[in-house]
């Protein structure tokens, strides 16, 4: 990535640990989940325009992986549509 010119920063932590009670169905209870939709909506709309920056491609990513975590939670089959969608576009060649 470096020869095409992408910066980034490699942070780690090892001994980074994820409690369970970050990732029940209580603590994705409290996301926003209509305004993470819409900011969704809006993102992808920019994107379709032609709005190809990073920071709105890494917002949407963002975005979906929430989104994602929040449906899975509740076993809704949405969060494979919007799986679907970051796959789609992150195999997109002009992203």
């Amino acid at each position: 990535m470096k020869a095409m010119g992408v910066a980034y920063k490699k942070n780690v932590n090892k001994n980074f640990k994820i409690a369970e009670n970050e990732v029940s169905k209580g603590s994705v209870g409290r996301l926003d989940i209509h305004k993470i939709l819409s900011e969704i909506e809006n993102n992808e709309k920019l994107i379709n325009q032609g709005e190809l920056d990073i920071n709105v491609i890494q917002n949407l990513s963002a975005l979906y992986q929430k989104g994602i975590e929040y449906y899975s939670a509740f076993d809704n089959v949405m969060f494979t549509d919007l799986l679907n969608r970051m796959q789609s576009l992150l195999q997109r060649e002009d992203i």
